[in-house]
């Protein structure tokens, strides 16, 4: 299974709102952030859209990164839909240094030894396989290596996910329409126009190209490093 995989092509605008121009960190990303719905269905001509809801239940985004983490790592109950959300916040962190490219490198090792998934199939965590990779002394050291240098301390207890998240796999939400855009000169054939100061401005392009140059070159680090575990094509 490859990255692409895993991103479900209704998700793409998403995406690109992750990609803003505001610099964040993970220790300062809001509990809001983990709040999202993944459609299941297309989107087009529908009034109510089958999907996957994540609320997040406590009032600490640390706690949550922690329990995704942790699951991440040492976990038995680590989602498809786990590895999507931490895959939101490493784009919305993502810097060239230490934190992301192991983030990066957890979410790549694990995808790239896991089977055809659904949103809620479990993955193996990060220190299964390196175990199985390299044998428990040396998967014991890049284990230490990969904790070491995240972003967040992980307990030696497991902090329990679902007491963070609630995630619903088969919810659904009603799809709201824009309003019609108000016209200026009602009534008459010159319809008018909008200020240009209204509407959503776009994303910088410079911007974007800048945060997927920083992703490219950390994801060749990383497909170098675990290249005889990824053994990607």
């Amino acid at each position: 299974m490859i990255l692409e995989e895993l991103l479900d092509s209704l998700e793409a605008e998403r995406i690109k709102i992750l990609f803003s121009s505001q610099n964040s960190k993970i220790r300062g990303l809001e509990t809001s952030f983990f709040a999202l719905r993944v459609p299941l269905e297309s989107t087009y001509a529908k009034e109510e859209i089958k999907c996957i809801s994540v609320k997040p239940i406590v009032g600490s985004s640390d706690k949550i990164l922690v329990a995704l983490l942790w699951e991440a790592c040492f976990g038995r109950k680590f989602k498809v839909i786990h590895w999507f959300i931490l895959f939101n916040v490493l784009i919305k962190t993502l810097k060239k240094d230490r934190s992301s490219e192991v983030l990066l490198a957890l979410l790549v090792i694990i995808t790239a030894r896991a089977g055809t998934c659904k949103w809620n199939s479990n993955m193996k965590p990060l220190k299964t396989i390196l175990f199985e990779a390299y044998g428990q002394e040396r998967g014991d050291g890049i284990m230490n290596v990969f904790l070491e240098n995240l972003p967040l301390q992980l307990p030696k207890r497991r902090p329990a996910i679902e007491s963070c998240l609630a995630i619903e796999f088969d919810g659904k939400f009603s799809q709201r329409y824009p309003k019609p855009v108000p016209y200026i000169g009602v009534g008459y054939k010159d319809k008018g126009s909008l200020r240009q100061s209204q509407g959503i401005s776009p994303l910088e392009s410079e911007f974007i190209a800048e945060k997927d140059h920083v992703y490219e070159i950390l994801l060749r680090q990383v497909k170098d490093k675990f290249k005889d575990i990824i053994n990607l094509k």
